[in-house]
């Protein structure tokens, strides 16, 4: 017995073109869920006057932990990656390690 012919069956996925894979990553970005930590930083942020800051400062001073305290190594080594991509997520980039302790600092994007 032959099956009979579907023409609503959905059509096999494919790849997408650059450009529309380049949007479908911007949409699905702005859909994305804003963590408690984006919006602490994103409030932090908007307090900096100057053009470069560090994930230590946003630490410290966005989100309040202590250095001199016993656990602010633990919660730095586990919010320092979330808190750098928050930085990208809100428009900073990465510049360089710089100082005497040679910190990762964020640049705001230009433009």
């Amino acid at each position: 017995m032959q099956k009979p012919s579907n023409s609503s069956a959905p059509e096999k996925r494919g790849t997408l073109p650059t450009n529309e894979v380049t949007l479908a990553i911007e949409q699905q970005q702005e859909r994305m869920y804003v963590t408690e930590l984006e919006q602490d930083v994103e409030s932090y942020l908007a307090t900096v006057t100057g053009d470069e800051v560090t994930v230590r400062n946003v630490l410290t001073y966005g989100l309040s932990l202590d250095p001199d305290k016993p656990t602010y190594a633990d919660q730095a080594r586990k919010l320092g990656p979330a808190v750098a991509e928050a930085l990208q997520r809100a428009g900073w980039e990465k510049d360089a390690r710089r100082g005497k302790q040679r910190r990762t600092t964020y640049r705001r994007r230009q433009g």
